[in-house]
């Protein structure tokens, strides 16, 4: 007589959704659920909305998604947010990111970002390319942007209009520890114009991160040049990153796609992270008259 036991197939999709929301966190490292995917009906009605949720799009596997985004576009339907860590062909692109219907996150290149239909309403764009132009008609209705700029050339232009924008993140980037003494005033001059309550009356929270490009560089300059000019503010909306997040390049290897999606995968609290510059004043109590 067998007395093996064997769980009921409720329990063990149960189980595998588990496993999956966990492994989710890493989307890179979803191969093995997706394979179980095409050799069961079940598991696949049950964690496809969780294994297609964030997409995450390589050199490696770009291909397959445009062939799965031609072939059975609804599993894309479940896309909520999607990260480009690769430019390729348009051919390919293309399809792609029109399957995804209900996206409202994007992380990737200024010129990817184009191709999503107008009648999305894409609430977070986190652009990736330094220097990105910001794309008008995407960032109308985006309530989170973030862009990159080097700090000698800190060109920060929003596009015309009537905006929806309310938390801002610029990477500020240098290439040369002196950078951030020498030309960090420029960056200020743009800043100063996005804080202007009446360019973008809508903005809650602009949040400044030093990043530098080589390893063995220091921000020390950027902290101490944020630290005068938020003297001369005393705006509450100022945010900044106390440390340096890690150089874009490590040990001569460009690492800057490793830290974008770390950036995506945290989703929209990456926004509300950082030390307030200039905290609001409490006012002081008042007796009351006797």
């Amino acid at each position: 007589m067998d007395r093996r036991q064997t769980l009921p197939s409720e329990v063990l999709l149960l189980i595998a959704e588990h496993a999956v929301l966990r492994e989710a966190q890493d989307p890179l490292h979803l191969g093995w659920a997706a394979s179980l995917c095409s050799a069961c009906k079940s598991f696949r009605r049950v964690v496809t909305p969780i294994l297609y949720a964030h997409v995450v799009v390589t050199r490696d596997n770009l291909e397959q998604l445009a062939l799965l985004a031609r072939e059975a576009p609804a599993t894309l339907a479940w896309t909520r947010s999607a990260t480009f860590l690769v430019i390729g062909r348009r051919l390919s692109i293309e399809p792609l990111i029109r399957a995804m219907t209900r996206l409202t996150a994007f992380a990737g290149r200024d010129l990817i970002c184009d191709y999503i239909e107008e009648d999305l309403t894409i609430s977070s764009i986190f652009l990736t390319g330094i220097g990105d132009e910001v794309v008008s008609r995407r960032t109308q209705k985006a309530t989170r942007l973030h862009i990159l700029v080097m700090v000698y050339d800190p060109a920060v232009e929003l596009p015309e209009g009537e905006l929806s924008l309310e938390y801002l993140m610029i990477d500020v980037l240098a290439d040369d520890k002196s950078a951030w003494g020498l030309d960090i005033r420029r960056f200020f001059q743009h800043v100063d114009r996005i804080l202007d309550r009446d360019t973008l009356p809508s903005l809650r929270r602009i949040l400044l991160r030093p990043r530098c490009i080589f390893s063995g560089l220091k921000a020390e300059g950027f902290y101490i040049a944020v630290e005068e000019w938020g003297k001369t503010q005393r705006d509450s909306r100022i945010w900044i990153h106390d440390i340096a997040g890690p150089s874009l390049m490590h040990e001569g290897a460009d690492v800057s796609g490793t830290l974008h999606l770390q950036d995506a995968l945290a989703g929209d609290e990456l926004w509300l992270t950082g030390r307030q510059l200039c905290p609001p004043s409490v006012p002081v109590p008042v007796a009351n008259e006797q």
